[in-house]
């Protein structure tokens, strides 16, 4: 399914595509060209990576919206098993991230190191988004204790000055 201009301008309320095509960034022309036109939508770069997956991890929520529309795969995983969910995810994109689970996305799916969408936002201290994924049915992450005792262990240590 391809989508018309008037789909286009119809998905645009803020004008946030028109701006994206003006935009000089090279990424964002690249996934604009791949919304409008027979652009095979699933298509793999040398990464694994679809155009979904890139708007997810480069935070693009318009193009992000029309991709979706157009019928792009919310669940791909590239070569690491990230899905578009967990790339939105580890760099903090909340509004991406509600994008993909409103259209769906596993909040239970798990990249090739067995972390979850929850767990990179929480490790990477994106709290608004990690609270988001939990109260919208993944799993709490785990505790890092590797992190938490590295940190107890430095805290109890007592600072010992050279004379």
């Amino acid at each position: 399914m391809s989508l018309t201009q008037s789909d286009l301008f119809a998905l645009d309320k803020g004008g946030e595509l028109l701006d994206a095509m003006k935009e000089s960034n090279p990424n964002r022309r690249h996934i604009m060209a791949c919304i409008g036109d027979n652009y095979p939508i699933d298509q793999l770069d040398d990464a694994g990576n679809n155009v979904l997956s890139v708007a997810a991890f480069r935070g693009f929520a318009p193009e992000t919206a029309a991709l979706l529309k157009r019928g792009a795969w919310v669940g791909h995983a590239d070569k690491n098993g990230c899905t578009p969910l967990i790339c939105a995810a580890l760099m903090g994109h909340l509004d991406v991230v509600k994008l993909l689970v409103a259209a769906k996305a596993d909040v239970h799916a798990v990249d090739a190191q067995n972390r979850t969408a929850a767990y990179g936002a929480m490790k990477n201290g994106f709290t608004d988004v990690t609270a988001f994924l939990i109260e919208s049915g993944a799993v709490p992450p785990p505790v890092d204790l590797d992190v938490e005792l590295k940190t107890a262990v430095a805290v109890s240590r007592p600072l010992r000055l050279k004379r």
